[in-house]
């Protein structure tokens, strides 16, 4: 389970992807919204995804994730102990949150599920 002391680890690395998912937006604004298809198709397969679900995850801003996060640390689990579980699985997790049409209901709930 997540420790306190790993809040801060948990800021650090909210802040490296919102550096990361910013300066990839301004990237993707100055090359016409990825032009050279070729191009998106390697950055995605790099990350393992689809061009077009790259796209769409940029579309949603840096803060997508967010809810993730909070659930997380509400139910005191760190993305440590997730990973130390199964590797690979918080990047699931990431993905399925940002592309979530549903934030509403998860935003409302106040206690542990």
């Amino acid at each position: 389970m997540s420790k306190p002391a790993e809040q801060p680890a948990r800021t650090a690395l909210m802040a490296a992807a919102h550096h990361f998912l910013t300066r990839f937006g301004e990237w993707w604004h100055r090359h016409n919204e990825f032009g050279n298809v070729d191009e998106l198709e390697r950055i995605a397969g790099e990350i393992g995804m689809t061009g077009r679900d790259l796209e769409d995850l940029v579309a949603r801003g840096p803060h997508a994730a967010d809810l993730l996060y909070d659930r997380m640390y509400a139910l005191g689990i760190a993305r440590a102990d997730v990973e130390r579980v199964a590797h690979g699985l918080v990047r699931n997790l990431e993905r399925t949150c940002s592309w979530c049409n549903g934030k509403g209901a998860c935003g409302q709930v106040t206690s542990p599920i």
